[in-house]
């Protein structure tokens, strides 16, 4: 689960797998809040993003899971004693943000390791510096606003004769073909509404 938390507010949230890269994170929850986390950022506006590693389960559940861990790792260190939980990588930084060294034994995890552990993978956080740019971004946010133009043609109501549609209006919606649809569904309206025009203009 993936939080963005702007100035102390929680702005937007979402849930599903999560791809952590070179520079930062990705997939389709983090494309989903990423619109309001753009438009933050340009206002300049502080923000960050919290990770629920294990949103099914509870906090206390997560605590005695790596207890149970603990009992039955005894001389892995590091990564080796959350073995088929996470990847490798997130492993050594969930340790890390932890407190805990790479080369302790699981065997001798405190009970203070193993609830610092816990609220790590329950709440990973980060701050976000900045979005990767228009280069990277799957769809644009910010437009000319629906209330200019006419709905059934998409003609603007300041400039007669002049038609908008897709990604030049103020509409993003969310990851699942919403976008392409509103792309064809307006240019299909714009077609039409145009088509109208030179008729009428011709007569």
């Amino acid at each position: 689960q993936v939080e963005l938390w702007c100035e102390g507010s929680r702005l937007a949230e979402d849930t599903g797998e999560i791809q952590m890269v070179a520079k930062g994170i990705s997939g389709i929850p983090v494309f989903q809040i990423s619109r309001y986390a753009a438009r933050a950022l340009n206002q300049g506006i502080e923000c960050s993003v919290t990770l629920d590693l294990c949103p099914l389960r509870k906090l206390d559940q997560v605590r005695t899971r790596l207890k149970d861990r603990r009992a039955y790792t005894q001389e892995r260190r590091g990564a080796a004693v959350l073995l088929g939980m996470f990847p490798d990588k997130l492993c050594s930084l969930l340790l890390e943000r932890a407190g805990i060294p790479l080369k302790k034994q699981g065997g001798d995890w405190t009970d203070e390791d193993c609830e610092r552990l816990a609220a790590q993978i329950k709440g990973l956080h980060f701050t976000i510096s900045r979005c990767r740019g228009y280069e990277q971004a799957q769809i644009c946010t910010g437009g000319v606003p629906l209330t200019e133009l006419d709905h059934t043609t998409m003609e603007s109501r300041r400039v007669p004769g002049l038609y908008l549609t897709g990604e030049l209006i103020d509409v993003d919606g969310a990851c699942g073909g919403y976008n392409l649809q509103w792309a064809w569904s307006s240019g299909k309206a714009a077609a039409d509404g145009v088509r109208r025009y030179i008729k009428e203009r011709c007569r």
